[in-house]
């Protein structure tokens, strides 16, 4: 069963269940939690494993020595506010967010068997996300101070991501040095609307505080990225620089470079949806707030 179905099975079953009982007699809460996010790196780091394994492959494939590594997104655990109103004995409003901000980069050096032969890679990704959750949760009383609530709701995020890319080649031949370079950089938003329930305990301490656990899960995932995208290119017979700016989607798919038999993750903003023999299971980028959580937190009762 979908998060879109599960949400109003379970406000109807309790609203049988619980009837008139009553949790408290506030009026309006707020609740501060703490627990990791449900937010993962999803397709970055998808491309970021991908490209260290790429160059591990080209590093073999040339007899060249590699070094250094480009470090993967993550997300630490935060705080989240909520506010709620009781609307009827046990049933109030809840509205409540967090942020979260993520930055990795990394560079990898590649020494080639070939005398004066070098490239360097670097990568920079970076993505901010602002989320709410809007819904209604029951409450009921289960034993002295403890009471145990169970609801649901809409979960809307506001996500921008940032990605930077560096590389540069040099080699000598016949005497002379000759160097290409490239430099992509790339800053798309987008927003997403799914769902979340979740299930909970509050054992109040004092008169007006209570100390909390929730369980939560979250089906919302984000796509339809866009934004301005720059792509400056430098080649060893260029007289001058070519640039490529202009608006551009993020799509995620796999390529197979030159010179390498396999595909490889590739998230990248692009003009056009990517097309030909060496792009494949091409689609929108994604990122996933989908997952359960674990939250403790303390509310203040008014």
């Amino acid at each position: 069963m979908s998060g879109k179905h599960v949400i109003p099975v379970i406000l109807a079953g309790l609203v049988l269940a619980l009837g008139a009982h009553s949790a408290g007699a506030e009026t309006i809460g707020l609740r501060f939690t703490y627990g990791p996010p449900t937010l993962s790196g999803g397709d970055v780091n998808s491309w970021i494993r991908s490209s260290n394994t790429l160059w591990s492959d080209w590093a073999a494939r040339t007899g060249g020595r590699m070094d250094g590594r480009i470090a993967e997104l993550g997300f630490d655990p935060g705080m989240e506010g909520e506010l709620s109103f009781t609307l009827y004995k046990g049933l109030s409003f809840r509205l409540g967010g967090g942020r979260l901000q993520s930055r990795s980069k990394g560079s990898v050096f590649l020494l080639g068997s070939a005398q004066g032969q070098s490239e360097t890679y670097a990568m920079s990704n970076s993505m901010s996300a602002v989320y709410a959750k809007l819904g209604l949760v029951f409450s009921h009383a289960v034993l002295g101070n403890l009471s145990a609530h169970i609801g649901g709701g809409r979960h809307l995020s506001f996500i921008k991501y940032e990605a930077w890319e560096n590389y540069e080649a040099r080699f000598v031949f016949l005497g002379r040095e000759y160097v290409y370079w490239f430099e992509k950089t790339g800053t798309f938003r987008s927003e997403g609307l799914g769902y979340y329930a979740l299930f909970g305990l509050e054992y109040t301490l004092f008169k007006h505080i209570g100390f909390v656990i929730d369980i939560e899960n979250v089906w919302s995932k984000v796509d339809g990225f866009k934004g301005p995208s720059t792509y400056r290119r430098l080649g060893p017979e260029d007289e001058r620089e070519y640039v490529e700016s202009g608006g551009a989607s993020l799509y995620f798919y796999e390529s197979r470079p030159p010179g390498l038999d396999s595909f490889y993750s590739v998230l990248s903003g692009e003009k056009d949806r990517p097309q030909g023999e060496t792009a494949r299971g091409v689609r929108q980028g994604i990122f996933d707030f989908s997952g359960t959580t674990v939250r403790l937190g303390l509310r203040l009762k008014f």
